[in-house]
């Protein structure tokens, strides 16, 4: 049995893709009903967004290159999706384990989610989306491979930077000064991005930034 091909879809649409047994499914289709073992789907307008957040498993998430011509996630060599031809999907969300995210040559949101993911945005404005501390920690922490000052942002805004505090707090930008036991405090240093919410002048929260790149309080969102 396979897969009926959709209609093209133009509306704004989040794909939640979840697992079931060593399979997943997405919009009520499971991939081991295609005879290639893949869900194919077609969308090239409106925002878009690939989610991946309910897996435990780590994935593997293309956007494409050139906008989503090519898209295949693995499931540790299991079931994977495919877009179709000339489809385009612009965000991408993670899941609970260390994920690789590619974007494309469009402005993507991508959302590593926890464990210690490697996201490329490749070409465009991209944005990068953290919404817990644990989401990178120093013991598992994402890389962001081609982040570009002026061009790319990091959103921090959703994290509690101060635990000793009730509420959520937000960070602090200290530049690359060292920390003062103060918590709350971010810095950037030696290609880490480091946040320190407990004030104990330890770093709990890093992204490491590839390359040469530099992040400066212009290229974050808090």
């Amino acid at each position: 049995m396979t897969i009926k091909i959709p209609i093209w879809n133009i509306a704004d649409t989040t794909y939640q893709f979840s697992l079931n047994g060593d399979e997943f499914a997405v919009g009520g289709e499971l991939s081991s009903q295609n005879i290639d073992n893949c869900i194919r789907i077609r969308d090239d307008q409106g925002l878009d967004t690939f989610d991946f957040h309910l897996l435990r498993r780590g994935v593997t998430i293309d956007l494409g290159q050139f906008g989503g011509e090519s898209f295949v996630t693995n499931l540790e060599g299991g079931p994977h999706a495919k877009i179709v031809c000339e489809s385009l999907i612009e965000n991408a969300t993670g899941g609970r384990a260390s994920d690789t995210i590619y974007g494309n040559d469009y402005a993507n949101v991508i959302i590593g989610g926890r464990g210690g993911d490697d996201l490329w945005g490749n070409d465009g404005s991209d944005t990068f989306v953290y919404r817990g501390i644990r989401s990178s920690t120093v013991l598992l922490h994402d890389t962001i491979e081609d982040f570009v000052s002026g061009e790319d942002y990091i959103v921090l805004r959703q994290l509690d930077a101060n635990s000793t505090l009730p509420g959520r707090q937000h960070f602090r930008w200290i530049d690359d000064h060292a920390f003062s036991k103060h918590a709350g405090e971010l810095r950037f240093h030696n290609g880490h991005l480091l946040g320190d919410t407990n004030g104990d002048g330890h770093a709990d929260f890093r992204i490491d930034i590839g390359g040469d790149a530099e992040v400066h309080r212009a290229d974050l969102i808090l």
